[in-house]
């Protein structure tokens, strides 16, 4: 009695097809514990050629799938890597969670119960979800990249750091760049959000540089609004420079208007000045919405204002050319959505942040961060980015333990 044909089965990779009279047919498994389905291509004259998919699948009993419920049979079990132990849906599952800010640990033992294997503890226990992201992640970060243009780009960098329990002194460990981006007319999505998010020890000129580059942005944005940061104006500078005859620069560096504020406030506290219905409070209203109003707050201020002359003095430059053309610029003019993110961010790693040490897998992580933060990690996109990558891949997947610091050393502190 013949056997009957298999449902759905692959395609022989040599291009025999069942018009021809070619038959496929599986022809047992390969692989140790996590077993992988081998198949025999048949010729009419019985001729046969044994063969693995692309993408292999994970041998399994029959029975109903967990996400839509259908019947499987032994040869329609999940895809995987063909060096993968785990299929790529659990990977892709574990790479929203760490995006979400889900410790390794806890991806990595969640990946293990949903592939039948007892979670682990102690030293090691988050490696598996470590290495996916260092090897799967930029395959994700790489397809969703953002690839319209920003008009504005807001500029925060937020410090995290480790204190000592036994001297209680704090130490910076690290500091994460955060570029918060409103896009311009015609994006594809209008909605303002992260645009980019970089991990370094410093935050000096050259970290901002390296993270402005990482965006691969069309062109640089109208205008950049930063809290007054040096590092900030000269990696802005140094990437775009102003051209001759220029005439507005662009991007334009513009000063936080909140903070502008706040320090005018506090100024204006230590002269006593500040209380209700004080004509240098009334003025400072309108200080930051054109030139006239920054002229006649800067006329209700008198030498006996020490602290507030003080301050005028060494903003009057910076402010006097944002002020005459603030009307030209798009109006974006605070930090608040670039802070919004430095504090979710720390909220999401802060607990953890200690054993952030290696510099590219911790970039590789906040790339996935960025991606919850702009409300596009979903499992099912990810699995099908990832499913698309190995099989261009010829079934196999990026390399693990590229990525790691040589023991005593961490590239960032």
């Amino acid at each position: 009695m013949p056997r009957p044909p298999l449902q759905n089965p692959p395609t022989c990779p040599l291009g025999h097809l069942p018009t021809a009279g070619y038959t496929v047919r599986k022809a047992g498994t390969y692989g140790g514990a996590a077993k992988r389905q081998l198949y025999a291509c048949v010729a009419s004259d019985g001729i046969r050629h044994r063969f693995a998919p692309t993408l292999p699948r994970e041998h399994n009993h029959e029975g109903v799938c967990d996400s839509c419920d259908s019947t499987l049979v032994a040869h329609t079990g999940p895809v995987v890597g063909r060096d993968y132990l785990h299929r790529l849906r659990l990977v892709a599952e574990a790479l929203v969670q760490v995006g979400a800010g889900v410790s390794y640990v806890r991806a990595s033992n969640r990946a293990r119960v949903g592939a039948g294997r007892d979670p682990l503890a102690g030293s090691g226990a988050g490696h598996l979800a470590a290495e996916w992201t260092d090897a799967w992640g930029p395959v994700i970060t790489d397809a969703l990249a953002e690839t319209d243009w920003p008009e504005t780009l807001v500029l925060d960098s937020t410090d995290f750091s480790w204190t000592n329990a036994r001297t209680q002194r704090r130490r910076r460990e690290f500091a994460v760049l955060v570029a918060y981006g409103y896009p311009g007319p015609g994006a594809a999505d209008p909605r303002p959000r992260v645009w980019g998010i970089h991990a370094s020890a410093t935050a000096q000129a050259g970290d901002w540089i390296a993270l402005l580059r990482s965006l691969n942005l069309p062109a640089p944005p109208t205008s950049v609004v930063t809290d007054d940061n040096l590092a900030v104006g000269a990696a802005v500078r140094r990437l775009w420079p102003q051209h001759p005859g220029q005439a507005l620069p662009v991007p334009f560096v513009h000063s936080c208007e909140h903070h502008l504020r706040i320090n005018a406030i506090a100024a204006l506290t230590a002269d006593q000045v500040s209380h209700f219905g004080s004509v240098r409070m009334e003025a400072l209203n309108g200080a930051f919405r054109d030139r006239a109003g920054w002229d006649a707050f800067t006329a209700t201020i008198t030498g006996k204002q020490t602290h507030t002359t003080a301050w005028v003095s060494g903003v009057r430059a910076r402010v006097e050319a944002q002020t005459s053309v603030r009307h030209h610029l798009p109006e974006h003019y605070t930090t608040s959505g670039a802070e919004a993110v430095a504090a979710r961010l720390r909220s999401m790693l802060e607990q953890r942040s200690f054993s952030l040490r290696n510099k590219e897998r911790t970039n590789r992580l906040l790339g996935l961060v960025r991606l919850h933060l702009a409300g596009r990690d979903d499992a099912a996109h990810y699995h099908r980015i990832l499913r698309a990558a190995a099989e261009n891949a010829g079934g196999r997947g990026t390399p693990q333990g590229r990525n790691r610091d040589t023991r005593g050393a961490a590239s960032l502190r």
